[in-house]
């Protein structure tokens, strides 16, 4: 039996970085990883990733070709093979939601769309891993819309709520037909090549910090929650080995990437201290002062620190040029 990855928007930052981690070191068991992503990026390509005497492929198609029926057609995989569609399809930009919005919300939907329409249900063998927003967390907890969206830019009450539909749609899909499926709530990723041209809060506050020699905030209490993507690449390593061998109670649940929370006061504080060349992490109250989500341990927190202060650093340099 063969064991397959069905990678949508695969061909966007997660994706990529996802994808270089398999190049680098392979997915035990995993025979095929299909990269679904628009047509133009496809070109025929095929990456082989070394696995022992044998070799592990990663092949790009475009969106239309997701179709389990069409890869049995072409004998690379039978009925019962395994198969684990992972959804990375969405539109995170901020400035795609600012300039078109109505083809943003239309991406959202057309990333569940090309799973409820695919034909992967008659397969026994299939399950989803779905990458969620934790926004999403927001809408059910007991603020308003009006009360989260108060001061932030005008695309986040749309993004939040076209990124909740996405999972409703899946939860539906996975309860009717009994697949088992994952949402992970991401924090917001860093820690790509082109951080210092995107409008994220660490990249804001740290021009603010080249410009004016200090960070001037608006809501200084407000918890940002970071994870650095060679981390969330390690994690969902790990999620889908599991999920490829373990049986849950449940055919639908959530699973909780490792990641650390900062108010962008203690942020602000972290960003000048590390510029100025004065930031050593005794100073900073771990406890007090960064929290932990649930699935990362104090050890871990040495690493989310290391990879903060590079991007930092990194950003930094990029700022003043």
């Amino acid at each position: 039996m063969k064991n397959h990855i069905h990678l949508l928007g695969g061909f966007g930052k997660i994706g990529r970085s996802f994808c270089e981690s398999l190049k680098n070191k392979k997915l035990d068991g995993i025979d095929f990883v299909w990269v679904y992503c628009d047509g133009s990026r496809t070109s025929n390509r095929i990456d082989l990733i070394p696995k022992d005497n044998n070799e592990t492929s990663i092949i790009y198609k475009n969106y239309a070709s997701f179709s389990l029926d069409r890869l049995v057609k072409e004998k690379f995989l039978d009925k019962n093979s395994s198969n684990i569609i992972i959804n990375l399809r969405g539109v995170n930009s901020k400035r795609d939601w600012l300039n078109k919005p109505l083809e943003a919300l239309d991406i959202q939907l057309q990333s569940c769309l090309n799973i409820i329409d695919s034909d992967f249900n008659l397969y026994p063998n299939t399950k989803i891993i779905h990458i969620s927003s934790q926004l999403c967390e927001l809408i059910e907890s007991k603020q308003s819309l009006s009360e989260i969206c108060d001061g932030e830019d005008s695309y986040r009450h749309a993004y939040m709520i076209s990124r909740l539909h996405q999972e409703a749609i899946l939860k539906a899909y996975a309860y009717k037909y009994g697949i088992e499926t994952r949402f992970i709530r991401l924090p917001a990723v860093y820690g790509f090549f082109d951080d210092y041209n995107s409008p994220w809060i660490l990249n804001t506050l740290i021009k603010q910090f080249a410009r004016e020699g200090s960070i001037t905030l608006r809501k200084p209490g407000t918890t940002t929650w970071l994870t650095h993507k060679n981390i969330l690449v390690d994690f969902l390593r790990s999620a889908i080995q599991n999920f490829s061998n373990e049986n849950f109670e449940s055919n639908v649940s959530y699973l909780e990437c490792p990641k650390v929370g900062l108010k962008l006061e203690t942020l602000s504080k972290i960003i000048e201290k590390c510029i100025l060349d004065t930031i050593h992490t005794e100073e900073i109250d771990f406890e007090n002062e960064i929290i932990l989500s649930r699935t990362c341990s104090q050890k871990e927190l040495e690493l989310h620190i290391n990879y903060l202060t590079k991007s930092i650093l990194d950003l930094y340099k990029h700022a003043k040029n």
